[in-house]
């Protein structure tokens, strides 16, 4: 699938976020004559999302400008990484200065703009904050671009080879940019760094044993960091420059794609808090082929049943001083 292509809509209207029970929600991209242009859905497999409704068209805004669709923003850093920059690839690829005079307009179910580190990760690529718009009414404008997404659905994605292009572009920015004394001088030694979510809001209330992980980690000489306390350059930094990181498994590991293959030895520790296999995490391993990865069950058996849903996220969760853990 590397023969992506970018198809251009004149008088196109971007509809809204629309909530819908059935996937991830509504909105995309008509044409000027109403007809919902399906190259604006996004087959995501878990992240399934687009999709056309009635609306009133004299609420309809104008716009003189020209866009690129980016499509649904979902305000958490995982997803965002794994399923929303599908149709950024043009701003890491031969000619993307021909789209410097293009926003970039993205739907959401959030009204508070993006994470920082998401607008960080889009000055990598010379996209400045006041280029990005977030669609909360229905937006006719001169003209929306709608680039093919560089990846297949879930499961058994398939990634065109701009994929990792993009993050490569990203991290190449920002080590120019930057330097490792620069951590050094915030955090100490980064030989050995351990992710941790004790001070991660949304994991106090569902995630029990994350202190006791801490205390073993730091008393193996792990340097222990808030990684949502970091901005996107100090991330970068430590994923090319630490020998050694280890973090709970979920969202932390799968900063992993911000390291470059063959620029340092990097052994990555993911300690298991539930027995589900990281699919999103196993194909960032195979992109980024050189990273040594070890896997270490530090889950409680005692409430794994407990779990909400499939128990990938939700919890609650409990982990502690396993035999696996002892033994690693």
């Amino acid at each position: 699938m590397e023969n992506l292509t970018i198809q251009s809509v004149a008088n196109a209207v971007i509809l809204p976020y629309r909530r819908c029970r059935h996937s991830t929600g509504l909105g995309g991209v008509i044409d000027e004559t109403g007809v919902y242009v399906e190259r604006s859905y996004l087959h995501g497999g878990l992240f399934e999302h687009g999709g056309s409704y009635d609306f009133d068209k004299s609420t309809i805004v104008k716009s003189d400008d020209r866009v690129v669709y980016f499509g649904y923003y979902l305000p958490h850093w995982g997803h965002f990484l794994i399923d929303c920059l599908g149709r950024m690839w043009p701003f890491a690829s031969p000619g993307n200065e021909q789209y410097e005079n293009y926003k970039i307009a993205y739907i959401s179910n959030s009204h508070e703009g993006m994470y920082d580190n998401c607008y960080e990760f889009f000055a990598a690529l010379g996209i400045n904050r006041k280029r990005i718009i977030q669609v909360d009414k229905p937006t006719q404008f001169r003209e929306v671009l709608i680039p093919d997404v560089d990846y297949t659905a879930e499961p058994n994605r398939v990634f065109a080879p701009q994929y990792l292009r993009l993050y490569d572009t990203v991290v190449e920015d920002i080590l120019s940019k930057h330097n490792l004394g620069e951590v050094k001088k915030k955090f100490g030694n980064i030989e050995k760094v351990y992710f941790t979510r004790s001070k991660f809001r949304g994991a106090k209330s569902r995630e029990v044993g994350l202190q006791i992980i801490d205390e073993v980690m730091k008393n193996g000489g792990y340097n222990i960091i808030a990684p949502e306390k970091l901005t996107l350059a100090e991330q970068v930094l430590i994923w090319n420059s630490a020998k050694r990181i280890a973090c709970i498994n979920g969202t932390i590991p799968l900063n992993v794609i911000f390291h470059i293959k063959n620029r340092n030895p990097l052994t990555l520790t993911v300690l298991n808090k539930m027995p589900h296999i990281h699919r999103n995490l196993m194909e960032y391993l195979s992109l980024r082929g050189d990273v040594i990865c070890e896997f270490v069950d530090v889950q409680d058996a005692r409430i794994k049943d407990l779990s909400i849903g499939d128990g990938r996220g939700l919890g609650p969760f409990r982990v502690g001083i396993s035999t696996e853990l002892t033994n690693w």
